[in-house]
């Protein structure tokens, strides 16, 4: 073989298959190693990433990570000929590693310092805050607890408001009874009918509204009424508020209600009065002897005074007897004098 005789020996083929095994064993040890080194570069890859855009991004009083941006740009951006192929390569990429990182773990702890003592400064000025609004917040739960119930009252205040003539109304329809049943017997020969009687307007603008008529025609109040059936108007309408059983008081006081009746009302006006004092004490004052009298004609007790004023405002009280039983000249002054009917 290759001009040697003998050359294929037994010992040649013994040494040649041991040189076989071995070049296939250092064959193998090559492809691990290739194979090694490739998945070495890939985490290396993995790990040599951009810097994240958080950290591009950061600008905070305190806190500057130029610094650490441009060791991370160093250490995720290898030169030649550490992203070369083979060993030469692979050596290099695993220097840079080396080199670069320690850079970077420096910028990197100094910029997380920063960021700690940035962070611990907004911790000092927020903390008193924290704890005002953290107050705030159980003050404000409360509060959102007790709105609960706000809407269903307000539905209710609106509907009172809405309903507030009907509410009224309804409580001044017993008085409006007895103002009627009054009014029924000081009219005596009026031909005004006294109808509904209402509260209405709100605030500073209530007012009664009275429903009457004349002959059965509707019409206003006060613009078909005479004087003194205005008169009896108004004490009709008096009478039943000053005499409710929850009034603390047990009197009246009248200041001269006879004015401008004429004498069929002063009769309704007695008798209204007889009523009134079944419960009650009932003082009128007046200047017209006609109470006095129409109280004597219909027999109805009470007692009567005559009140006069001298000179230097002396005031004199007598008991006013019937005219009848009085004398002559008795009679002539009082007829003189103002009256007073108790």
């Amino acid at each position: 073989m290759c001009g040697r005789p003998g050359a294929l020996t037994g010992h040649w083929r013994q040494a040649t298959e041991q040189e076989i095994a071995r070049l296939g064993q250092e064959a193998q040890d090559a492809e691990a190693a290739e194979h090694a080194s490739t998945a070495a570069r890939g985490r290396a890859a993995a790990l040599m990433q951009p810097p994240p855009s958080a950290l591009a991004e950061a600008s905070l009083p305190g806190v500057d990570p130029k610094s650490a941006m441009e060791a991370w740009k160093r250490w995720a951006g290898p030169t030649e000929p550490s992203t070369g192929p083979g060993a030469a390569g692979l050596r290099a990429l695993a220097d840079h590693l080396d080199q670069a990182l320690a850079p970077l773990k420096r910028e990197i702890q100094a910029l997380s310092e920063q960021a700690a003592a940035a962070l611990a400064l907004r911790d000092e000025l927020w903390t008193p805050v924290a704890a005002e609004v953290s107050s705030w917040c159980a003050d404000a739960a409360v509060a959102q607890d007790g709105m609960t119930p706000v809407a269903a009252i307000k539905a209710a205040d609106k509907w009172l408001k809405d309903a507030t003539d009907d509410i009224r109304n309804e409580r001044l329809a017993p008085l409006a009874d007895q103002a009627r049943d009054i009014w029924a017997i000081l009219r005596q020969e009026s031909n005004v009918d006294l109808g509904a009687i209402r509260l209405a307007g709100s605030a500073t603008q209530r007012h009664v509204e009275l429903d009457v008529s004349v002959d059965g025609a509707t019409g206003s109040a006060l613009g078909v009424m005479s004087q003194g059936e205005v008169n009896a108007l108004a004490l009709s309408l008096f009478l039943p508020r000053a005499t409710l059983p929850a009034s603390p008081f047990r009197f009246l006081v009248i200041d001269d209600p006879v004015q401008t009746m004429d004498p069929a009302k002063v009769d309704g006006l007695a008798r209204v009065l007889e009523q009134a004092a079944t419960d009650r004490q009932v003082i009128v004052f007046t200047h017209d002897n006609r109470l006095a009298q129409a109280v004597r004609q219909l027999s109805i007790p009470a007692t009567i005074l005559e009140v006069t004023r001298r000179p230097g405002s002396a005031v004199e009280l007598r008991a006013c007897q019937d005219p009848a039983e009085a004398s002559p000249a008795r009679c002539r002054r009082a007829c003189r004098r103002p009256l007073g009917a108790v």
